[in-house]
C-alpha cells in the first residue's frame, strides 16, 4: 500500500510546488504610493479612508487681485445661507470648486513655480532654503481620526473677540495663540466624502494636567484650547473636487483676520485649498443622486413588495 501510495504524493508535491511558484507575496505588490486620482484604480487604503491634498496659497498683497478673481469661481451654495453669513461675520469664507482646475488657481499656485500635485507620489519640497508660496501636504485620515492644519505658525499676542450670549455683549482676549483648523472626514454612501473644518485655537501658558497613557495617570504640560463649533464649514467632495478657504474680506476684524492675513496695512493672505484624492468608494450606490433618492428608491421597492402581498391576500380570500 505504501509503495503505491509513493508516485501518488510524488505527484501532488510537483503540482503544490508549482502553485507556489505562480502566487505573488504581499511584498511582491507596489505599495510605495498611490496612483493619480485620474486613473481611477483601487488604491490599498483601510476602510473608511480618504487622502487628500493640502495646499497653503501665500498671497502677497500686490497679487490679492487673483484672490478675487478666485472667488469668483468658487460656489458657495452648499453652504446654508444662515451659516455662510456666520462665517462671514467672523472673517471667514468657504466654498467648492469641480475636479477642473481654474486658470486662476493655476496662476496662484505658479507664484513659486510649483506644479498641482495629482496623486500622493508627487511630494515636493521646497528647495533654496526658501520658504515657498505655496505648501503642499499629503494627508490620509480614517472616520474619527482628526488632523490638524496650521495656517500661520506664529504665535499672535492677543486675539480679542467679542460674543453674544442672550442678549448680552461680552469679550474675552486670547494672548499667545497659536490660530489651526480641526480636520476630520466622512466618507459617504453617494461616493462623496463630508469634510469638516473647524477653527480651534491653542493659547496661554502651558498648564499642568492629569492624562490616562497607557492605562496610567501621567501629569503633562498643555496649553488651553478653545474650538469655535459655530464657525465649522461642513462640505461634501468627490474626488478631484476642491474645498476654497479664506479670510471674508481683507480688511475685516473678524476671527479671520488672525487666521488669513499678516502685516501691517498692505496684508499679505493665506487661502486653504483642500483637493480630495482617493477615496475606498465600490461604487455600488454611483447611480443614484444621492443618499436621499437611494433610501427613496428603498422605500418605494418595499412599499411595492407590501401592496403585492396584500392584493394576494384579498384574493386568495375572494377564492
Amino acid at each position: 500500500m505504501r509503495r503505491a501510495l509513493f508516485p501518488l504524493l510524488i505527484v501532488l508535491l510537483c503540482l503544490f510546488t508549482g502553485l507556489l511558484s505562480s502566487c505573488r507575496t504581499i511584498d511582491d505588490v507596489a505599495l510605495s504610493g498611490l496612483a493619480p486620482i485620474e486613473s481611477g484604480k483601487k488604491n490599498l487604503l483601510p476602510p473608511d479612508t480618504v487622502s487628500f491634498d493640502v495646499l497653503l496659497i501665500q498671497v502677497p498683497y500686490e497679487n490679492r487681485g487673483l484672490v478675487r478673481e478666485l472667488w469668483s469661481e468658487v460656489d458657495e451654495q452648499d453652504i446654508p445661507w444662515d451659516q455662510r453669513q456666520i462665517l462671514y461675520d467672523n472673517g471667514f469664507r468657504a466654498g467648492l470648486m469641480g475636479a477642473g482646475v481654474p486658470e486662476v488657481l493655476s496662476k496662484l499656485i505658479a507664484l513659486k513655480g510649483r506644479p498641482l500635485r495629482t496623486s500622493l507620489e508627487e511630494i515636493s519640497m521646497p528647495g533654496n532654503n526658501e520658504m515657498p508660496l505655496v505648501a503642499s501636504k499629503p494627508v490620509t485620515l480614517q472616520t474619527g481620526d482628526r488632523s490638524l492644519i496650521n495656517v500661520y505658525k506664529d504665535v499672535v499676542p492677543s486675539i480679542p473677540l467679542l460674543s453674544v450670549e442672550n442678549g448680552e455683549v461680552s469679550g474675552q482676549s486670547y494672548t499667545d495663540a497659536v490660530t489651526m483648523f480641526s480636520v476630520t472626514t466622512k466618507p459617504l454612501p453617494d461616493g462623496s466624502v463630508e469634510f469638516e473644518l473647524t477653527p480651534y485655537i491653542q493659547f496661554g501658558s502651558p498648564r499642568i494636567v492629569k492624562r490616562y497613557q497607557h492605562g496610567n495617570l501621567v501629569q503633562i504640560e498643555e496649553q488651553p484650547t478653545k474650538t469655535f463649533e459655530q464657525l465649522r464649514t461642513r462640505l461634501a467632495l468627490r474626488p478631484g473636487q476642491f474645498l476654497v478657504l479664506g479670510v471674508s474680506d481683507e480688511q475685516t476684524t473678524g476671527l479671520g483676520h488672525y487666521y488669513f492675513t499678516r502685516g501691517n496695512g498692505d496684508l499679505e493672505q493665506k487661502l486653504i485649498v483642500v483637493r480630495l484624492l482617493v477615496t475606498q468608494h465600490d461604487g455600488q450606490f454611483d447611480r443614484f443622486a444621492d443618499f436621499n433618492e437611494l433610501k427613496k428608491k428603498s422605500k418605494e421597492a418595499v412599499d411595492d413588495g407590501a401592496q403585492r402581498d396584500s392584493e394576494q391576500v384579498a384574493e386568495q380570500k375572494l377564492e
